[in-house]
């Protein structure tokens, strides 16, 4: 077996384009500003065995992160975070409601089985000369026997 990671990513980029929120959902960190609305980034993180595996094979914890971003001159200010928040949540229902992956994962180790489970971190970013609010969400992926042991 092996990492399926197109058909993953493809999965996590497809829940988020299917919320309505983002009129971008890109599958790498960006490194140019984004859109006047709000955006998502999503890239490879970590990839870790981890100690659930069979008697002769590796399952794997594979971490994603994704950012989801909005200038903090998008007016109404007061939507700012409220929007995020709202995209927020709408990805996590979306996430924790297929957290197969469509029969592609063990699980999205949403409480944190195998590390940190799925959570959100909030701040700011700079980039191109604007200052954009950023919600940085990581989604812990477990894999069943990837690799195969051989003696």
């Amino acid at each position: 077996m092996a990492i399926n990671i197109d058909t993953i990513l493809d999965a996590i980029v497809s829940h988020a384009q299917n919320t309505g929120w983002f009129e971008v959902v890109n599958e790498h960190e960006s490194k140019q500003s984004g859109t006047n609305s709000l955006t998502a980034g999503v890239w490879v993180e970590r990839i870790d065995p981890i100690k659930s595996s069979g008697l002769n094979s590796a399952s794997v914890r594979l971490e994603l992160e994704m950012r989801l971003y909005n200038s903090t001159m998008q007016a109404p200010y007061d939507d700012i975070d409220s929007n995020l928040t709202k995209a927020l949540d709408a990805l996590f229902t979306a996430y924790i409601g297929d957290f197969e992956l469509g029969g592609e994962a063990r699980h999205i180790d949403v409480f944190g089985a195998h590390g940190q489970g799925l959570g959100v971190r909030v701040g700011f970013m700079n980039s191109d000369g604007r200052e954009y609010r950023v919600f940085q969400i990581r989604i812990p992926i477990i894999l069943n026997d990837v690799w195969t042991e051989v003696a």
